[in-house]
Formats: C-alpha cells, sequence, structure tokens
C-alpha cells in the first residue's frame, strides 16, 4: 500500500472540525511493527479520544493533518495503552488533545481548552467591569 513509504510508525494527527472553530486530534498508528507488536493488519489506524471513550477508525488521507512524527514509538505505545485503561471523555481533563498530546508528548494539555477558557474568563471581566 502507498502510505508504508510515508506513514510508517506513528504520528500526532489534527482533523479541522467541519463548521467547528475547534480542531480533533488522534494518533496515527500505520507501521507494520511497533516495537514487537504487529499493527497493521486493517491498513493504517487512528487512535483517537472522542465521546464516550477512546476509538479506533480508519485513517482516510485528506481527513487529516498531520502534526508531527512521534520519534519515541516505545514509550508512546506504553502511553496509549495506559490512557486505554481510562477511556472515559471528560473534556477539561481526557478530551482528544488531551489524550493525543499525552501519547505523543508525554503532557497531558490542551491549548484549545486553555485559550478558550481564557477567553471565557476575559469576557466575564470585561462584563464584569463595564456594570
Amino acid at each position: 500500500m502507498a502510505y508504508l513509504g510515508c506513514w510508517d510508525g506513528l504520528h500526532l494527527l489534527r482533523q479541522r472540525g467541519g463548521g467547528k472553530s475547534v480542531s480533533h486530534f488522534g494518533i496515527l498508528v500505520a507501521a507494520r511493527w511497533i516495537g514487537d507488536e504487529f499493527v497493521d493488519r486493517w491498513g493504517p489506524m487512528v487512535v483517537h479520544q472522542a465521546p464516550p471513550g477512546i476509538r479506533m477508525t480508519r485513517f482516510e488521507e485528506g481527513a487529516w493533518e498531520v502534526v508531527g512524527r512521534i520519534t519515541d514509538e516505545r514509550s508512546a505505545t506504553l502511553r496509549m495503552l495506559e490512557a486505554a485503561r481510562d477511556p472515559n471523555y471528560n473534556l477539561f481533563g481526557n478530551n482528544c488533545e488531551h489524550f493525543a498530546n499525552y501519547v505523543a508528548r508525554g503532557r497531558r494539555e490542551s491549548p484549545q481548552l486553555q485559550i478558550a477558557v481564557l477567553a471565557i474568563v476575559l469576557v466575564g471581566l470585561v462584563a464584569w467591569a463595564s456594570d
């Protein structure tokens, strides 16, 4: 398959929300082998966090943007397995961006959520100050 030459390994992905102002994040699993595990039985897959929990869907070129390659595949695979132990979606602590950044970088963070909360606080402060 053509993707194998370009998409081997693990990659952090972003998907622009159709009509939404936020992006969806996931992990592309597109290698025949990650560590000692065979993961390419059904072609490249996207592992992502969406209500109610972690999902695996087929990778569709054009639907996702590759943000970056994950170089430490063994650690990322272990973090993905660890995250699967608590698969429940939570907007403020376990959303798609928290999940993908944790797997890719080892940090549960959601810059989109931080910006949204900051914007809400600023709007509240402006409203309060204008009273």
